[in-house]
């Protein structure tokens, strides 16, 4: 969990609330977001759900027509298990990543 954390962090993808959830449960991600609240409430951290963008560039880097990108959105969610935003770090909390990560630590 705590690697997770810090890696996710770290990088442009953020940490998957999704990926939490299946491989540590729901109380850990519950945990998680709780821990992580008064980071958003100072705007170092922040959740974003990734948007059509992100999805577009799956096929093969170009806009494909209306029907083809629904039904692949279509699917996309119906595969999705829950949760399929992520917790990333803002520009104002990126020279302090590591500091907040530690401070979303679970200890055992």
């Amino acid at each position: 969990f705590n690697e997770k954390i810090m890696t996710g962090l770290r990088t442009m993808w953020g940490v998957s609330l999704n990926e939490i959830e299946v491989r540590f449960g729901g109380q850990a991600k519950a945990e998680l977001l709780k821990n992580a609240q008064k980071f958003i409430d100072q705007g170092l951290l922040v959740i974003e759900t990734p948007g059509i963008a992100g999805k577009q560039s799956l096929i093969m880097g170009q806009v494909a027509s209306s029907l083809v990108l629904d039904t692949f959105l279509q699917k996309t969610r119906t595969d999705a298990i829950s949760d399929n935003r992520v917790l990333k770090v803002t520009s104002q909390g990126q020279f302090l990543s590591d500091g907040i990560a530690s401070e979303l630590f679970m200890i055992d």
